[in-house]
């Protein structure tokens, strides 16, 4: 299992107060004419949750149309060399044990081929 600090600050953006077509046109400009080093959106129909994840290389295109949505600026860990999918048993848990012990509050997420641990900012000196 190998761990890289990602460069870029990652922006979780509550996109409540934007509209689905608003949203939708920027995601199909970011995802086709863009190449942000991360990008994870979640929408959630029965909460009415729409989220985004989006490293602030392609940010600016959001921040002048937020208008009272809230924000908050997180760091990112890539864990990579790890199986696919939920074929390793315990990765979650060796890892959140490390961050639980520096009393560092964390966010998983994971996909087919990688993992990130995302963090607040405020805690980068003590993850480095």
């Amino acid at each position: 299992m190998n761990f890289h600090l990602l460069p870029n600050s990652i922006y979780f953006l509550d996109l409540k107060l934007l509209s689905r077509e608003f949203i939708m046109y920027h995601l199909n400009y970011i995802m086709f004419y863009n190449n942000p080093e991360f990008l994870h959106f979640h929408i959630d129909h029965v909460e009415n949750e729409r989220s985004l994840l989006v490293s602030d290389d392609v940010i600016d295109m959001f921040i002048p149309h937020f208008h009272g949505n809230e924000f908050q600026i997180y760091k990112g860990i890539h864990i990579t060399n790890t199986n696919p999918y939920i074929n390793e048993s315990g990765l979650v848990q060796r890892i959140s044990h490390s961050f639980s012990n520096e009393n560092i509050p964390i966010l998983y997420i994971t996909t087919y081929k990688s993992n990130f641990v995302l963090f607040h900012s405020d805690y980068l000196s003590r993850v480095e």
